[in-house]
C-alpha cells in the first residue's frame, strides 16, 4: 500500500471532524461537532480501485484500520464486533471506495458499493463518573456504508495536515471564480442548510 495523504475530515453537515471513539461501539467511527482536536487519517492506495483509511497515531502500538462491519449492520469501526481484537490488516471488509472532487470534497464507498454517511440522528451513553465529575455523555454521529446515491452526509471535506504528502490531484481551487462548495454539492444534487453551511466552513477556518 501506498500513502497518499494524512489529513483531518470533516463533516459536510458541520458535524465536526471524523475520529475514532475507541471506547464506545468497538471504537466506532464517528463526528461530534463539539470536539475539535486534531484527529489525522492516512489514506492508502491499495490499487486503482481500492483505498483503506487509518488513524495516522497508533493506539495501543497497533496501526488500526477502518473496516465496514457486514456483520454489524455495515457500521465503520476499528475493531471487530462482539470482540476485543482490533482490525490490524487490510481485507475485503477494510477495502473502501474513493472518489475526490473539487474543492477537496470525497466520498468514500464500501466493499458493498454503497457510500458511507453519517447516521441522521445521534447516539450517546451517558457515564457516570467520580462524584466531582457527575454523569457526562460520551458518543456521537456513527458511520455507515448504506447509501446507494450520495447525500449531504456522505460528503467530506479533506484537510491536509502540514507534513502531509499531498498528491497533486488535491484541489486547490477553492478561490477560482464561480467554484463553490453549494456549486460541487449541486453537480450531484445536494444542498445544505445555512446552518450546515455556517457550521462547517467555521469548523475548518
Amino acid at each position: 500500500m501506498d500513502l497518499i495523504m494524512a489529513v483531518e475530515i470533516y463533516s459536510l453537515r458541520g458535524l465536526g471532524k471524523l475520529r475514532v471513539a475507541y471506547d464506545w461501539w468497538d471504537s466506532s467511527l464517528i463526528c461530534h461537532p463539539h470536539q475539535r482536536d486534531t484527529f489525522v487519517w492516512n489514506l492508502y492506495r491499495i490499487d486503482e480501485h481500492r483505498y483503506a483509511l487509518s488513524p495516522r497515531d497508533n493506539y495501543q502500538g497497533y496501526p488500526l484500520y477502518t473496516s465496514v462491519r457486514d456483520d454489524k449492520e455495515y457500521f465503520l469501526q476499528v475493531q471487530a464486533p462482539f470482540s476485543t481484537n482490533w482490525i490490524t490488516h487490510v481485507y475485503r471488509d477494510e477495502e473502501l471506495g474513493f472518489e475526490l472532487k473539487d474543492l477537496n470534497l470525497a466520498l468514500f464507498k464500501g466493499f458493498n458499493g454503497r457510500y458511507v454517511g453519517l447516521n441522521d440522528t445521534p447516539e450517546y451513553e451517558q457515564i457516570t463518573r467520580p462524584p466531582s465529575m457527575g454523569l457526562t455523555l460520551k458518543g456521537g454521529y456513527r458511520l455507515r456504508s448504506i447509501y446507494e446515491a450520495p447525500t449531504k452526509s456522505c460528503f467530506w471535506y479533506l484537510k491536509a495536515v502540514h507534513d502531509s504528502p499531498v498528491p497533486s490531484q488535491m484541489s486547490e481551487t477553492i478561490s477560482t471564480p464561480g467554484l463553490s462548495f453549494e456549486s460541487v454539492l449541486g453537480e450531484h444534487g445536494v444542498s445544505l442548510t445555512a446552518e450546515e453551511m455556517a457550521a462547517f466552513t467555521a469548523q475548518i477556518a
